[in-house]
Parts: C-alpha cells; structure tokens; sequence
C-alpha cells in the first residue's frame, strides 16, 4: 500500500511539471539570421540580398536569393529551439522549386523539411516553413553525442524543379526558443 501511495504522489508531482513545461511557454527570436552576419553562399557568387517583398497582401524583409543556390550559416543552436521562415518564389504560375531546412555538422547532412512551391501558390501570400532543431542542442543521454559543444551548419536550400522561377525569397529566417533555453542560450554565447 505504501509503494502505490508513492507512487501516485510521484504521478501527481509529474501531471504537475508537465503543465509547466516550456511547451506554453511563449517563443522568443534568439537568433535573427536576416541581420546574424556573413553566411556562406553556394554557389560562391550567387547574389543575396535583403529585400522587402509581398506576396498576397503581406509586405516582409526577406532574403532574396537565385533558384539553386544554398544559404549556410555555422552557430550554435538554443535548446528547443525552432528555426521559422516563411518562403515564396517570383516567377509564372507554374514555376516551382523546394525550399529545404537543413543540418549539417561535417559528418552529417539532415535535412529537416522541405517544399515545393509554386509561383501560383506564392502570389497568395507567404508559405510557413519550420524546422526542429530540438535534437542539436541542450543535454542528450549519450556518452558521445553532446550537441551543446557543437557548431552546427544551419543550411536554407532552393532547388529550382520547374519552368524558370526568378527569385526565390525567405521571410524573416531566425530560430525561436521558449524564455528559459533562450536565456541559457544567451548566456552561454555571452561567456
């Protein structure tokens, strides 16, 4: 009887952290890749600029960057953290091409997510795209794997799959995290 006693107060303890987890927590912009400083460009000699642009009604800065081309930036990441974007494409109705989210350390290439969009779909407003970057940083169970002491290749990629797109565009590129991880995050860069 005094084990199940336990072990109901360990449940109760537990239902009681988890509706205090950092899931209701609100997200903040740890790091704004927009302003976050060089990145490397493939190919070498692409043109990237910032750029304001509208797609539907709504007017956003962006990156703007030639179709098969590939956007690297090597940071460390927040715990919890979530790289967001939206993405668009400038060109006819049936012009296409997938934006990838990716990672990579070296030894590894992840690629998180990816779409294809259309000119078309484009020209209505903006498409969300968000990648989970929760498994590249904060503590792991694992001997070998510690994320937090590496510096990881935030990778953004369009590959152009249709027609002849102009530009392609990514709104406001950065990596949201709720308070506590980007406070640690924060902290640590800091040192």
């Amino acid at each position: 009887m005094r084990a199940t006693a336990r072990t109901a107060a360990l449940a109760a303890v537990l239902l009681t952290l988890a509706g205090c987890t950092a899931a209701n927590d609100p997200q903040v912009r740890v790091v704004d890749l927009l302003t976050s400083g060089v990145a490397e460009r493939r190919p070498a000699k692409a043109e990237l600029h910032i750029e304001e642009r509208t797609f539907g009604t709504d007017t956003r800065s962006s990156l703007a960057v030639p179709p098969d081309s590939r956007i690297i930036w090597q940071m460390a990441v927040p715990a919890r953290g979530t790289l967001n974007t939206s993405v668009g494409l400038s060109g006819g109705e049936n012009d296409a091409a997938t934006f990838r989210i990716a990672i990579s350390d070296q030894r590894i290439y992840e690629p998180l997510v990816e779409r294809t969009v259309t000119g078309g779909e484009s020209a209505r407003g903006w498409v969300p795209l968000n990648a989970d970057l929760s498994r590249y940083a904060g503590w792991q169970w694992s001997l070998f794997y510690r994320p937090d002491g590496r510096q990881w290749r935030i990778i953004l990629a369009v590959t152009r799959v249709g027609g002849t797109p102009d530009k392609a565009f990514w709104a406001l590129p950065g990596i949201d995290a709720d308070t506590a991880s980007a406070t640690q995050f924060v902290s640590r860069r800091g040192r």
